[in-house]
This record gives structure tokens, C-alpha cells and sequence, in this order.
């Protein structure tokens, strides 16, 4: 039986595609077009109505742009001035493909405009000279990273880029699956024979599409790169007109074989560079190609290797992929150099958008998991806590002996054959089914459970045969078959799919007699055993995969369904890396499982949170227009059971702790980013919007003029919490500044029952009063000055106070309060020093939390907002007159009024419900904390400030 569902609902999509030319079809349109294919496929109702709903699914299926932020010094757009004169031949060729596998129209559009995007950051292959562009692409795991790159691979190759080498991970195994898929997306030609002695050429993928022309692949799904064969065949990167391919492992002897052959073979004076454009993506780009050595060590030799390759090309775009950064970002900017540098993505990021049915971290792990209750918890693996002995693992490492499968594994492969016998009845006989076992790093551990599950999998088959087949009343006597039935009522399969255990038992054997085992390790072709190979399978393979790390980097299991996760690491991207399950589940969104303990599930919860922060900071970059260079990343490392990466991967980095507690704290903003259009201006349009809302409505205008003590304040008072959350949230601050973290506070000021207050702040009425340029008219009638501040630059960041941490003077958070409950606290206060002989230091100033008692009388959280210029005074040092602040600063601010804001928050000041949480800092964020200069002593935090 063919899979007459997914034919039928692919003809459809065809049809309606072509006849409605790219409109979205209504659902009369989609039920008309899946009723007339049904009938020529000869679809029961059933199975009719399984194919209009998953067209319904697929045409709502979207996927955004991206976000891009890059360095606007040496970023110089180009795709837009050549776009009428490049020819797409590579890349609608590619389109169609995609379209001919299913793919969703409007996906494939933005997939278009994303490649565009990513290909604009690269060089321009038709600009001579010399020039290096360097940058990173961030995906989701399984999220179809490789169909981004092809798709880069394809424009690339229009555009005019000779020469792609496209590095995948550390294993052949990886090599080859991307090498089958290069061939599909881009070449169009089997590689298979490409250098067999008068072998014919086979068209594959887009090649079948259009093969007017095709690239040349100069490796093989045979081989990695060698030499020899391209001698043989005489081929050289000056003899192929056609654009020119390399897929290559990250290994040291290939990349090193291939510098030899490029100098060797495709250049006559030695000394000089390939005068052709080279495009080099790095898929898996954490993983092995990062120098991991101490400064002043020579390079790792993986990451010599790609640098003295790009070393070779007069003109290069390196183009790292990953999914999990970590390792990138914490490489040494320092070290980037012109004749000696790193692959640090100086140039841009991409961080891509997957489409919206991708199943992610976020529909597992998150907060509001849509898909949580596909988690099954393991807790029958521990043999002997207390002396670390386990089911899979123990002190004896490699050595460990497995005795036997716990009943957990064995609940997980019954699942999986159940599973089989539903997706038959669904009609889907022809795809391919997968079922990962990953529980042991050692290659020892790993055939041991090969052998046990495929033991427990042939008997399990024998069962089904010779039982399931006689009546319910003589097949249910057997316990195997009762255990069958009892997991398929537990997992309610019937609830889910709608298939009773009396059809799923008729059909059971002819399901899962195919299901295969594979061992997925690096022993396994040694030991002769049969590779993972789905393109093998005409009508899809079913099975199950058991293995370690080999399963964990870039490979791909189709139809993944059910995975058995038991491992322990500690890094954040090897564990996110070993998620195999994350990715597509179209048509099975509700069935698929994941088993592993609760600790892991725990692990996952929390780098879920630590990687989503870590994508909210490169949003921010892209808004605040900053580049890679100058803009410091941190990504959070709270539990000590846990690390961001491995050891030698974090040399440059330092951690930092801070405490996360709002109560009875003031939180500000004294460093902002230093432009006007993506920082001052849009915090100026937003404060403007928030006063003109609280000045017009007589509500937020307290009566008693108590409030009002001060005449150079403005006092609101019971304003919304959600009012004051959106504000927040809309606010920029830079990045570095830690404490301000906008969806951290504007998500606790919503969930907190508090109305509040608002201040504005004002400044010095005698110097300089708020201008109608800047201001709207009930404003401006405030007739309120300036706050004046020494403000400094530093790189990409405006210090509103020069190096102090602090906007306004201690104790600002009295203004919202009654005068006479001021004048109690204050008094409160010096009391209480002399009652204790405190040795503090006598001032005028007073501490923001003894304003921020929730006790005290009509208390509110308080927004102060202040509106501040450059203090252009002078100062004499050494004689000489300076200004007080930064000069730059005068020359680019003077004129701009720039919004800063402090946040009081009620608390005693005693008890803290927080927690501290610790951030592992690169290089650039170290440095703008000023980590790496202890010179600094800071100014005196008692120093009062004019309102």
C-alpha cells in the first residue's frame, strides 16, 4: 500500500499552488482539491479527512526573517544593486525542489528572503582585491539549518562565488548524509560515481528539475577529499567553469590535504592567493573548529587548518552554523588580527527564525510547553546510588557491564511498535519511522545494549506473530500481548489517533516485522554492520538506532518518534546537541516520546531559559544597531551541576554573580547605548507618550500637595501596573548594564499587585528649561530644566554619570511620598545611627530602602524619569582647562536630550526572596565591565546630584 495520504495531500497542494498562482486557498478550495485527488487515490473518508487536515495544518505553517546585526563599518550592501543582473538559475531550480517535497509556499518565500539577507552580510564575489567576511548563522537543533545553507550554497553560486567548501562534523557518517544532501539541493548529480571510470551520470534532486547546467562536486557520498582522484581526473579549480563544491569532515589530514592540493595543483607562483571568490561554511561551527589553546599557544589544529585555507583565497566569506553558540562567542576578539586571525564572527550574526511548526526547546522544555506531556520520566535506572553503580553506567567507565534492560527502555520500544501499527492505519505505510537509544558514551556500553534491545525486539516480534493473530480471547492470555494492550490503553492511544486495540492488533505484526537495529558508532563499520542509510529504503525504514556521541552532532534521524535519553554531561551544548529530538512531527505532532530522567528534563528546563536570554540579547543587539565587536555576551550559568561549554572552550571568559531580588531595590539606568536612532530617540518618543497620557488624564494627579513638596517634581499616582510593565519593555538600555533587564522587569512589575507612582524629575530651572523641539506642549509648561551629567563614551556605550553606577543621588525614591512622612523616615533614620554608634560616614544623603517599606502609608513603587543633557562645563586639570565630560560626547549629545529612569521597588530591605544567578562573560563584556582594568577607584556614590 502506498502512502496515499501524503500523495494525495502533496497533488492537492500542487494544484491549488498553480491554480490560485501562490493565493492562500480557502478551506472550501483545500476540502474541493483533497476530495477530487481522493477519489483518483481511492481514499477512504477517514483517511480523507487525515490529509485535508494536515493541508489545513501545512498552509498555516509561516517562518519570520531573522535578526541581523553586523558591523556597520565594514558591512556594504550589495545584493540590492546586482539583483537585476545575477541570474537565479541555481536557486529556482532549488525552489522548485522544495516546493516538489512539500514544502510550504510562504516558508520558501522568507527562506528566499533570509538567504538574501545572510548572502548581502558576505562579500561581494565580484569585488577585487583582498577582503575576509566572517560571520555566524544561530539555528534551532533539527530545525533545517541545512536547508539554509543550501539555500546559501545556491544564491552564492548565482551570484558569482567559484569555490564553496562546506565543512560538516567530525564523523564520515555526518559527511556523507550532508554530502547526499548537497547532491539533492544543489549539485543535481549522484556523486556516488563522480570519479568512477566511464560512469554514467545520474541526476538527482534539482538536478532532475533543470539540468542545463549543474555545479561540480569534488567530493563524494564514496569519499572524503582526495587528491589522488582529482589528478585522475584532472581536475583542477581552474579547468571547471561550473561553480565548484567541497564537503569535507573537520579532520586535520583532510583540511591539511586539501591546503597541499590548492597550492600544489591550482596555483603557479607560490607566495601569491587564488584570485576566485571562496565561500566557506562551517556547519556544527562550535564543535572542533574553535581554538581551544592558552594564549600564545599555537592554534588548535582543526582551527589552523580552516584559517590557513581561508588564508589562501584573495577573496573569502566564512560563514559559521550552530545551533549552540557558546563556544563562538567566548573566542578571543583580541587575536583577530590581519595576518594572524581567529574565526571570532566579527563582520555579523544571523540568528535565524524557524517555521511555526517546528518543535523546539521552547513546545518541550519551556515555561508554557505545548508539548510537556511527551516527557516520560526515568526512574528505574539506579542499581546503587550511593556507590554510583546504574543500569548504563558506574566507576568502571568503558568497563561497565550491562546486565539487563530496565523496564523503562523495554515500556519505550513497546511504544515505539505500537506507534508503527498506528501510523500504518493512518495510511503513512511509506515513511520512515526512527527511535533513538542514547545512554552511554562508551562505544563497550553501546553494543551491549545493541545486543539486548535487538534481543528483546526479535522476541517481541515472535510474540506479536504467533499471538496477535489468534482471537482477543486466546491472544490476551499471553502477558506479552496483555502488557501490549495495557500500554496502548495507558499512552491512550485510542483517545489520541481513534483506532481501537483491535485494529492496531490485526496489524501489528505486518508493522513492526520490518523495524531494523543500527549501531551508531564509530566501531560499527569495523564490525561490519549495516549503516544508517534512509535513501536506501525505497518505502522508508523503520529503526532503531543505538549509539553515543556519534548520534549527537548533526546527524539526522528521520521520522524520530521515540527517544531513550539517559546521559549525564554537564556542558549546555553537548547536552542541547544529543536533542535529536527536537524538529518536524508532521502528522504525529501528538504521538511522538522522549524518556529520560527528571534530572536531565530539570537540565533542559533550565538551558531552555538560559538559551532563550542569550537569543533576547542578539534581538537587542539588532535594535540597538551595535556590532559583533562591541557588544559583550553572557549567557547564565546558575546551577553547579552545569556548564555553558567545556573547559578549554571558556578560557577567556570570567564569571560574574549577581543577585536577582527585587525587593526594596532601586534599579537604573546609567549606561545607554550611544546612538540616537536605535536608543535616545526612541526612548525620548516613548517617555513623551507615557507624560502626555498621565498629563491629560486628572486621575493620575494626586490632590494633596503634600506629594507635590518638591516644585521641581511632577507627581503621578495610581498608574497600572501593565501601564508601567509596557513602558519597561519598550525601553533601551545597553546591554551590558546588567541589572536592567527589560523582560525581567517588566515581567515581575505585572505579576505583583501594585499600582505606582511616576516622577518626573526636573533639573536646573535657571540653565536651560525643556525645549518645544523635543517636547509636546503639556510638557514643556511644566517649565522644568535640564538635569545636567558629566557623561562619558565608552565604545559603543553612553555612561550617563561618568563611571558611577547611578543616575540620581541616593534617596531620589522619597519624591512620590507625603512631606511629612518623609520628614518621619529621615528623622527615623539619624536616630537610629545614634542609637547604634554607627561609624558610617555623616552626609545628606539617605538610603533608597528606607524609603521603599512597603509598610509605610500609601507606599508605591516609584518610576523617576529623568531628562538629561551633556554637561558641557569646564574644569582645570594641570592647568589646563577640559571639559567635564567626554568631548566626543559634547560633539555628538550636546544638543539631545537623553532619558534615563530609576525603579524603586518596595521591599524591607531585610528579607531577600531572590536568588543569585552567575553569568559567564566574553571577552568584549569583560572589558566593557570594566573587569580587566582594576585602575578604576570610582567616584564618591554620596555625591548629590540637582534635580
Amino acid at each position: 500500500m502506498s502512502d496515499v495520504i501524503n500523495t494525495v495531500e502533496s497533488l492537492a497542494r500542487t494544484h491549488l499552488r498553480q491554480a490560485l498562482n501562490g493565493r492562500t486557498p480557502t478551506e472550501k478550495e483545500a476540502k474541493e482539491a483533497i476530495e477530487l485527488f481522493s477519489k483518483i487515490e481511492g481514499l477512504t473518508e477517514p483517511q480523507m479527512k487525515t490529509a485535508l487536515k494536515a493541508l489545513e495544518a501545512d498552509m498555516a505553517v509561516n517562518m519570520d526573517v531573522g535578526s541581523k546585526f553586523y558591523d556597520r563599518d565594514t558591512y556594504v550592501p550589495w545584493i540590492s544593486d546586482r539583483k537585476s543582473s545575477i541570474d537565479p538559475y541555481y536557486w529556482n531550480r532549488y525552489r522548485q525542489y522544495l516546493l516538489e517535497q512539500g514544502w510550504n509556499e510562504k516558508v520558501v518565500d522568507s527562506l528566499d528572503e533570509v538567504s538574501d539577507d545572510i548572502l548581502d552580510c558576505c562579500g561581494d564575489p565580484n569585488n577585487k582585491g583582498h577582503w575576509l567576511r566572517k560571520g555566524l548563522i544561530l539555528g534551532d537543533i533539527q530545525s533545517g539549518k541545512t536547508s539554509n545553507y543550501l539555500a546559501l550554497c545556491n544564491k552564492a553560486a548565482d551570484a558569482g562565488y567559484k569555490v564553496i567548501i562546506l565543512l560538516t562534523g567530525t564523523i564520515e557518517s555526518l559527511r556523507k548524509q550532508t554530502q547526499r544532501r548537497v547532491d539533492a539541493g544543489f549539485v543535481g548529480v549522484d556523486s556516488r560515481n563522480t570519479f568512477q571510470k566511464d560512469a554514467q551520470m545520474k541526476y538527482t534532486g534539482v538536478g532532475l528539475i533543470s539540468n542545463i547546467k549543474t555545479a561540480v562536486s569534488f567530493t563524494t557520498t564514496r569519499s572524503d577529499f582526495s587528491s589522488k582522484a582529482l589528478e585522475t581526473n584532472n581536475f583542477t579549480l581552474n579547468n571547471i567553469n561550473d561553480p565548484i563544491i567541497f564537503v569535507l569532515k573537520k579532520n586535520k589530514s583532510v583540511l591539511n590535504h586539501l591546503k597541499s592540493w590548492l597550492i600544489s595543483k591550482n596555483l603557479s607562483t607560490k607566495g601569491e592567493s587564488l584570485q576566485m571568490p571562496l565561500l566557506l561554511i562551517d556547519d556544527e561551527a562550535d564543535n572542533a573548529s574553535v581554538n581551544t589553546n592558552k594564549q600564545g599557544q599555537d592554534p588548535t589544529a582543526i582551527n589552523k587548518a580552516i584559517v590557513d585555507v581561508l588564508k589562501l583565497f584573495s577573496c573569502a566569506s566564512y560563514v559559521g552554523v550552530t545551533a549552540t553558540p557558546f563556544a563562538n562567542i567566548f573566542i578571543d576578539p583580541d587575536l583577530d588580527r590581519d595576518e594572524d586571525f581567529n574565526l571570532f564572527p566579527s563582520d555579523f550574526i544571523y540568528s535565524l527564525s524557524a517555521p511555526t511548526n517546528y518543535i523546539g526547546a521552547d513546545s518541550i522544555f519551556g515555561e508554557n510547553a505545548e508539548h510537556s506531556d511527551a516527557l516520560e520520566v526515568i526512574d528505574d535506572d539506579i542499581l546503587d546510588e550511593t556507590n554510583s553503580e546504574y543500569v548504563f553506567r558506574s566507576k568502571r567507565k568503558s568497563a561497565h557491564m550491562v546486565k539487563f534492560l530496565p523496564e523503562s527502555l523495554k515500556t519505550a520500544i513497546d511504544y515505539f511498535l505500537l506507534f508503527n501499527a498506528v501510523r500504518d492505519l493512518k495510511g503513512s505505510t511509506e515513511s520512515d519511522r526512527s527511535m533513538l537509544i542514547n545512554v552511554s558514551q562508551f562505544v563497550n556500553v553501546q553494543e551491549q545494549v545493541f545486543e539486548l534491545v535487538k534481543t528483546y525486539l526479535r522476541k517481541s516480534k515472535q510474540y506479536i506473530q504467533a499471538y496477535c493473530r489468534l482471537s482477543y480471547s486466546e491472544g490476551i492470555k499471553h502477558p506479552e500481548i496483555a502488557r501490549l494492550e495495557k500500554e496502548y490503553t495507558a499512552f491512550e492511544f485510542e483517545k489520541k489517533t481513534g483506532f481501537t486495540w483491535e485494529q492496531v492488533r490485526s496489524c501489528l505484526y505486518e508493522a513492526v516485522a520490518p523495524i531494523e537495529m543500527r549501531l551508531i558508532n564509530l566501531k560499527a563499520k569495523s564490525s561490519k554492520l549495516k549503516p544508517l542509510d534512509y535513501d536506501s529504503y525505497e518505502h522508508g525504514l523503520r529503526v532503531i538506532a543505538v549509539g553515543g556521541n556519534s548520534l549527537s552532532r548533526g546527524l539526522t534521524l528521520e521520522g524520530l518518534a521515540v527517544s531513550y535519553f539517559d546521559r549525564n554531561s554537564q556542558n549546555y551544548d553537548t547536552l542541547m546537541q544529543m536533542g535529536r529530538w527536537f524538529g518536524y512531527r508532521k502528522g504525529y505532532e501528538h504521538l511522538f516520546k522522549i524518556w529520560m530522567k527528571q534530572d536531565a528534563i530539570d537540565w533542559y528546563q533550565y538551558i531552555t531559559t538560559a538559551q532563550d536570554e542569550l537569543k533576547s540579547s542578539i534581538d537587542t543587539m539588532k535594535a540597538s544597531g551595535l556590532t559583533p565587536k562591541d557588544f559583550g555576551l553572557r549567557v547564565q550559568q546558575n546551577q553547579t551541576s552545569l556548564f555553558v561549554t567545556a573547559a578549554n572552550k571558556r578560557r577567556e571568559t570570567k564569571t560574574v554573580e549577581q543577585f536577582i531580588s527585587l525587593s526594596g531595590e532601586v534599579i537604573e539606568t546609567p549606561q545607554l547605548i550611544a546612538s540616537r536612532e536605535n536608543c535616545l530617540q526612541p526612548n525620548l518618543n516613548l517617555t513623551n507618550a507615557l507624560l502626555e497620557e498621565l498629563l491629560d488624564n486628572e486621575k493620575y494627579c494626586p490632590k494633596d500637595d503634600e506629594y507635590n513638596f518638591s516644585k521641581n517634581c511632577k507627581i503621578f499616582r495610581d498608574v497600572p501596573k501593565e501601564r508601567i510593565a509596557e513602558y519597561i519593555s519598550g525601553f533601551i538600555a545597553h546591554p551590558r548594564h546588567i541589572p536592567f533587564e527589560t523582560d525581567t522587569l517588566s515581567s515581575y512589575i505585572r505579576t505583583h499587585e501594585y499600582l505606582w507612582t511616576v516622577v518626573l524629575m526636573g533639573g536646573d530651572q535657571n540653565r536651560e528649561r525643556l525645549s518645544s523641539q523635543y517636547f509636546p506642549k503639556q510638557v514643556t509648561d511644566l517649565q522644568f530644566g535640564y538635569s545636567f551629567r558629566k557623561i562619558l563614551l565608552d565604545g559603543s556605550c553612553l555612561m550617563i554619570s561618568g563611571h558611577r553606577a547611578r543616575v540620581g543621588a541616593p534617596g531620589a525614591t522619597r519624591f512620590g511620598l507625603k512631606k511629612a512622612d518623609v520628614d518621619r523616615i529621615e528623622k527615623d533614620y539619624r536616630n537610629s545611627l545614634v542609637k547604634d554608634n554607627s561609624n558610617k560616614k555623616k552626609s545628606n544623603t539617605y538610603p533608597d530602602k528606607i524609603f521603599l517599606k512597603p509598610d509605610i502609608p500609601n507606599r508605591q513603587p516609584v518610576l523617576l524619569i529623568y531628562i538629561v543633557k551633556v554637561n558641557d562645563e569646564m574644569k582645570t586639570v594641570d592647568n589646563k582647562s577640559k571639559p567635564v565630560s567626554d568631548q566626543r560626547a559634547l560633539d555628538q549629545y550636546r544638543d539631545m536630550p537623553i532619558i534615563a529612569i530609576e525603579l524603586g521597588f518596595l521591599g524591607d530591605g531585610t528579607e531577600r526572596h531572590g536568588r543569585k544567578v552567575k553569568y559567564v562573560l566574553n571577552k568584549i563584556f569583560q572589558r566593557q565591565m570594566n573587569l580587566d582594568d582594576d585602575a578604576y577607584e570610582g567616584d564618591d556614590e554620596d555625591e548629590l546630584m540637582e534635580f
